[in-house]
Protein backbone atom coordinates (compact mmCIF):
# COMPACT_ATOMS: atom_id res chain seq x y z
CA UNK A 1 0.00 0.00 0.00
CA UNK A 2 1.16 3.50 -0.69
CA UNK A 3 1.67 6.26 1.83
CA UNK A 4 -1.53 7.73 0.40
CA UNK A 5 -3.38 4.81 2.03
CA UNK A 6 -2.28 6.00 5.48
CA UNK A 7 -4.95 5.21 8.04
CA UNK A 8 -6.26 2.27 6.02
CA UNK A 9 -3.31 -0.14 5.99
CA UNK A 10 -5.11 -2.67 8.17
CA UNK A 11 -7.97 -3.21 5.74
CA UNK A 12 -5.88 -5.57 3.63
CA UNK A 13 -5.75 -7.96 6.60
CA UNK A 14 -9.39 -7.93 7.72
CA UNK A 15 -9.59 -11.69 8.27
CA UNK A 16 -5.96 -12.33 9.25
CA UNK A 17 -5.09 -13.59 12.71
CA UNK A 18 -2.49 -11.22 14.18
CA UNK A 19 -0.05 -12.25 16.90
CA UNK A 20 -0.89 -10.16 19.98
CA UNK A 21 2.69 -10.28 21.30
CA UNK A 22 3.95 -8.84 18.03
CA UNK A 23 1.27 -6.13 18.12
CA UNK A 24 2.40 -5.18 21.64
CA UNK A 25 6.04 -5.00 20.57
CA UNK A 26 5.09 -2.74 17.65
CA UNK A 27 3.19 -0.44 20.00
CA UNK A 28 6.27 -0.28 22.24
CA UNK A 29 8.71 0.24 19.36
CA UNK A 30 6.89 2.61 17.00
CA UNK A 31 7.51 6.29 17.54
CA UNK A 32 5.06 8.80 16.08
CA UNK A 33 3.23 5.93 14.34
CA UNK A 34 6.36 5.01 12.35
CA UNK A 35 8.85 2.16 12.48
CA UNK A 36 11.96 1.72 10.40
CA UNK A 37 12.43 -1.25 8.12
CA UNK A 38 15.48 -2.28 10.19
CA UNK A 39 13.54 -2.09 13.46
CA UNK A 40 10.69 -4.15 11.97
CA UNK A 41 13.13 -6.86 10.85
CA UNK A 42 14.82 -6.85 14.26
CA UNK A 43 11.41 -7.20 15.88
CA UNK A 44 10.63 -10.21 13.67
CA UNK A 45 13.88 -11.85 14.72
CA UNK A 46 13.35 -11.05 18.41
CA UNK A 47 9.78 -12.39 18.30
CA UNK A 48 10.77 -15.51 16.36
CA UNK A 49 8.38 -14.76 13.52
CA UNK A 50 8.58 -13.80 9.87
CA UNK A 51 8.94 -10.26 8.54
CA UNK A 52 5.63 -10.84 6.72
CA UNK A 53 3.84 -11.48 10.02
CA UNK A 54 5.38 -8.35 11.53
CA UNK A 55 4.32 -6.42 8.44
CA UNK A 56 0.71 -7.51 8.92
CA UNK A 57 0.78 -6.43 12.55
CA UNK A 58 2.32 -3.10 11.54
CA UNK A 59 -0.49 -2.57 9.02
CA UNK A 60 -3.19 -3.46 11.55
CA UNK A 61 -1.57 -1.01 13.99
CA UNK A 62 -1.74 1.68 11.28
CA UNK A 63 1.98 2.31 11.69
CA UNK A 64 4.01 3.52 8.68
CA UNK A 65 7.20 1.73 7.73
CA UNK A 66 9.98 4.22 6.97
CA UNK A 67 13.64 4.12 5.97
CA UNK A 68 13.53 1.10 3.70
CA UNK A 69 16.93 -0.56 3.83
CA UNK A 70 17.00 -0.64 0.02
CA UNK A 71 16.03 3.02 -0.23
CA UNK A 72 12.63 2.34 -1.83
CA UNK A 73 10.81 4.96 0.23
CA UNK A 74 12.69 7.95 -1.10
CA UNK A 75 10.40 10.35 0.75
CA UNK A 76 11.41 8.85 4.10
CA UNK A 77 15.17 8.76 3.72
CA UNK A 78 16.85 11.16 6.06
CA UNK A 79 20.34 10.27 4.91
CA UNK A 80 22.04 10.39 1.53
CA UNK A 81 22.16 7.19 -0.49
CA UNK A 82 25.76 6.09 -0.89
CA UNK A 83 26.90 5.85 -4.48
CA UNK A 84 27.48 2.44 -5.99
CA UNK A 85 31.22 2.37 -6.67
CA UNK A 86 30.71 0.66 -10.02
CA UNK A 87 28.16 -1.66 -11.51
CA UNK A 88 30.45 -4.50 -12.44
CA UNK A 89 29.35 -7.17 -14.91
CA UNK A 90 29.20 -9.68 -12.03
CA UNK A 91 26.69 -7.53 -10.16
CA UNK A 92 24.61 -6.96 -13.25
CA UNK A 93 24.63 -10.71 -13.97
CA UNK A 94 23.70 -11.55 -10.36
CA UNK A 95 20.74 -9.20 -10.59
CA UNK A 96 19.68 -10.44 -14.04
CA UNK A 97 19.78 -14.06 -12.89
CA UNK A 98 17.35 -13.37 -10.03
CA UNK A 99 14.75 -11.34 -11.93
CA UNK A 100 11.17 -12.53 -12.11
CA UNK A 101 9.06 -10.79 -14.72
CA UNK A 102 11.72 -8.09 -14.93
CA UNK A 103 11.64 -7.33 -11.20
CA UNK A 104 13.89 -8.24 -8.29
CA UNK A 105 12.42 -9.38 -5.00
CA UNK A 106 13.45 -7.64 -1.81
CA UNK A 107 14.91 -10.84 -0.37
CA UNK A 108 16.92 -11.46 -3.57
CA UNK A 109 18.24 -7.88 -3.43
CA UNK A 110 19.38 -8.41 0.17
CA UNK A 111 21.08 -11.67 -0.80
CA UNK A 112 22.88 -10.16 -3.79
CA UNK A 113 24.00 -7.18 -1.70
CA UNK A 114 25.53 -9.53 0.85
CA UNK A 115 27.20 -11.70 -1.80
CA UNK A 116 28.60 -8.66 -3.64
CA UNK A 117 29.71 -6.84 -0.45
CA UNK A 118 27.35 -3.90 -0.98
CA UNK A 119 25.19 -2.15 1.55
CA UNK A 120 21.48 -2.60 1.01
CA UNK A 121 21.19 1.07 0.09
CA UNK A 122 23.93 0.63 -2.52
CA UNK A 123 22.02 -2.37 -3.87
CA UNK A 124 18.85 -0.30 -4.20
CA UNK A 125 20.82 2.46 -5.92
CA UNK A 126 22.33 -0.08 -8.34
CA UNK A 127 18.86 -1.33 -9.23
CA UNK A 128 17.72 2.26 -9.79
CA UNK A 129 20.65 2.87 -12.14
CA UNK A 130 19.83 -0.32 -14.05
CA UNK A 131 16.12 0.52 -14.21
CA UNK A 132 15.23 -2.56 -12.15
CA UNK A 133 12.17 -2.33 -9.91
CA UNK A 134 12.30 -4.11 -6.56
CA UNK A 135 9.14 -5.88 -5.44
CA UNK A 136 7.85 -8.42 -2.92
CA UNK A 137 8.81 -6.48 0.19
CA UNK A 138 9.50 -8.87 3.04
CA UNK A 139 7.26 -6.73 5.27
CA UNK A 140 4.51 -6.55 2.65
CA UNK A 141 4.64 -2.81 2.02
CA UNK A 142 4.96 -3.05 -1.74
CA UNK A 143 4.15 -5.79 -4.22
Amino acid sequence: MAHTDKGNYGRKHDSAKINEAVLEEIRNTAANKTISCAAAHALAKDCGTSPAEVGKAIDVSEVCIVSCQLGIFKHSLNRPVPAVPEIKPELEQAIASRLTNGRLSCVAAWSIAKDCHLTRLQMGAACDLLGIKINACQLGTFG
